[in-house]
Order: structure tokens, then C-alpha cells, then sequence
């Protein structure tokens, strides 16, 4: 029975020795998972910063090219409109319009005292 208590003291011995080692390993162990935590935290907030900082990029994209679109539209409107001017100028200036014009009003042209100036 001596040897048995013996080999249990020895036992409970080795046991506390492998305690007292792994003790100082866990709180090592503590810091590296709190800086692992902390290094996620700082990711996770940067994809986070990052993802709306995207959104809001987005966001102008988006404003700018509905702006855009709305200037050429304008733009269109406009080129069609001095397009259609042009075309009633050109109508209304026309040198068989004139000469209607001026025959009921009784008017005659002479032709030699006529000058075709161009642009």
C-alpha cells in the first residue's frame, strides 16, 4: 500500500507540475486570442469603412449619370429646336418666296442689279 500512495503522490505531483506549466501557456494564449480578437474588430471595421464608402461612391455615380443624362437630353431638345428654326429660316428666306411676295405687292426684280453674296 506504501508503494501504491507512493505512485499517487507521484501522480498528483506530476499533475501539478503539468498544471503549473500549461497556466502560464493559457494566459499567453489569452493575450494572443484578445489581439486576435482586436485584429478582427480592426478588419472587420475596415471592410465595413470600405463597404460604405463603395455604397456612397455608388450613390454619386448614380446621381451624376442621371444628371448627365438629364443635360443631354436638353441638349437634344435644343439642337432639334435651332435645327427646326433653320429649316424655317431657310424656308421663309427662299428666293421663290420672295419673288410672291413681291409680285403681289407689284414689285418686279431686275435681275442685273442683282448680287448673290454668299457666307
Amino acid at each position: 500500500m506504501a508503494e501504491t500512495a507512493r505512485k499517487i503522490a507521484n501522480h498528483s505531483n506530476i499533475r501539478k507540475q503539468t498544471t503549473a506549466q500549461i497556466g502560464p501557456l493559457d494566459v499567453q494564449k489569452k493575450k494572443f486570442k484578445r489581439r486576435e480578437r482586436l485584429a478582427v474588430c480592426v478588419s472587420l471595421g475596415w471592410a465595413a469603412l470600405l463597404g460604405c464608402v463603395t455604397i456612397s461612391s455608388s450613390i454619386h455615380v448614380n446621381t451624376a449619370q442621371s444628371d448627365l443624362q438629364a443635360v443631354t437630353t436638353q441638349v437634344t431638345k435644343l439642337n432639334s429646336k435651332n435645327s427646326n428654326i433653320r429649316q424655317e429660316i431657310s424656308e421663309l428666306s427662299s428666293r421663290s418666296r420672295l419673288m410672291g411676295i413681291a409680285k403681289k405687292d407689284g414689285l418686279s426684280l431686275n435681275e442685273q442689279n442683282t448680287r448673290n453674296v454668299t457666307k
